[in-house]
């Protein structure tokens, strides 16, 4: 499946904790999801072994979610 911005997952943190929330900016290596209780940050490597894909990433850009 691949993911875009504004997808709600279900993923774990770079800090082990388990966490849900939608996707609110793609980066290089790595992925911001954001729920009630703020922002987390969770890497493509760990997604990908888990059967996501992703948008493809450009070093001039950064793709975020403006609010």
């Amino acid at each position: 499946m691949k993911l875009q911005l504004d997808d709600q997952i279900t993923t774990f943190s770079i800090h082990g904790e388990e966490i849900t929330g939608r996707i609110t900016a793609i980066y290089k290596y790595t992925l911001v999801v954001t729920n009630e209780f703020g922002s987390h940050l969770t890497t493509k490597k760990y997604l990908t072994t888990q059967g996501y894909s992703f948008p493809i990433w450009e070093k001039k850009h950064r793709i975020t979610l403006n609010n």
